[in-house]
């Protein structure tokens, strides 16, 4: 037929490209955690921000900023200073939806260096219980947070794990500062993983409830939880 003979493979090069598009999705949504977020960050850009009104995975703390690393009276030479900032962009690009809770990471900048805190909410509990045994949220913020480290290998974090007073565990002879050391070690081993390098990894510790977020209030679900802490290297340590 004149003038209309190929409408119908315009048609039929759509239906294959949408059976195409479902099979993949079908194939993807069956796929473990880890495949999800490998996919997931294949196709994130790292230049992408958070637009404003948008739920995001941080909390950023403006006080003090990142603007203050890096100056006359902070210890970072200007290369640890672009590291920290462009982690700290890195970070805030990773935008994961929260269903109206609370959001479960704060970013702190502090004189040793950027500090990321994520919560073991009662809502959103990154553990199992009061056990050391990531939950499937958990599994997913982690290898999700290893992407700027792993992204960034000159970086040197310390993972710290830290709980409220009173907190208690599964275990008869698990302590409350065993619980927070094993459940760093657990973060430390997720992280590597999800492509963080060994040497990365400069301390794992675990608090127990000596270091709560408010010490007005050490009884607080807020003190649990797990710091990344991206250090800036001391003057001194240098020279040792």
């Amino acid at each position: 037929m004149a003038g209309g003979g190929g409408a119908w493979k315009v048609a039929y090069a759509d239906f294959v490209t949408a059976m195409m598009a479902l099979f993949l999705v079908l194939w993807l949504v069956s796929q473990d955690i880890s495949v999800r977020v490998a996919v997931e960050r294949a196709f994130r850009s790292q230049f992408v921000t958070t637009a404003t009104g948008t739920s995001s995975l941080i909390q950023r703390n403006d006080n003090p900023s990142m603007d203050s690393v890096g100056n006359s009276n902070n210890s970072a030479s200007p290369m640890e200073a672009s590291v920290l900032r462009r982690v700290m962009d890195q970070l805030q690009s990773l935008n994961m939806p929260t269903d109206g809770e609370s959001r479960p990471v704060q970013l702190r900048v502090t004189s040793e260096g950027l500090e990321v805190s994520v919560f073991d909410r009662a809502k959103r509990p990154l553990f199992v219980g009061t056990t050391d045994k990531l939950t499937m949220y958990g599994r997913w913020v982690f290898s999700t947070l290893a992407w700027p480290i792993a992204e960034n290998p000159e970086s040197k974090i310390e993972i710290g794990g830290h709980s409220e007073s009173g907190q208690k565990s599964d275990s008869a002879h698990q302590s409350v500062w065993d619980l927070s050391a094993d459940r760093a070690k657990t973060v430390r081993h997720i992280l590597m993983n999800y492509g963080v390098h060994e040497e990365q990894i400069r301390k794992v510790s675990g608090y127990g409830d000596l270091q709560p977020l408010n010490a007005d209030k050490p009884d607080d679900p807020e003190n649990r939880r797990v710091t990344v802490l991206f250090r800036m290297q001391n003057p001194m340590d240098a020279v040792s």
